[in-house]
């Protein structure tokens, strides 16, 4: 957030709610992660958006694969009963 925000663009209280409020928008996320399928859903569905936000280039590839881990660590934890 602070390469897509100038500097002043967000101080005090804002910068506050950014990052210490709930948003109400995040609470159907919360319902749809329920399950590690529903997770692993999550995720390829963020991987996508970034795939197609972001041009190519290494922190996006850097993020695309740490999405990649999540799935296979849940995949795992899955298989494994745990």
């Amino acid at each position: 957030m602070g390469l897509e925000i100038g500097r002043g663009e967000l101080e005090g209280p804002e910068l506050f709610e950014v990052y210490y409020t709930d948003v109400e928008a995040d609470f159907p996320y919360r319902d749809m992660a329920k399950s590690p399928d529903e997770v692993v859903a999550m995720l390829a569905d963020l991987k996508q958006k970034l795939k197609s936000g972001y041009p190519d280039c290494a922190p996006l590839r850097r993020q695309l694969h740490r999405i990649d881990m999540s799935v296979s660590l849940t995949n795992n934890m899955t298989r494994s009963g745990a």
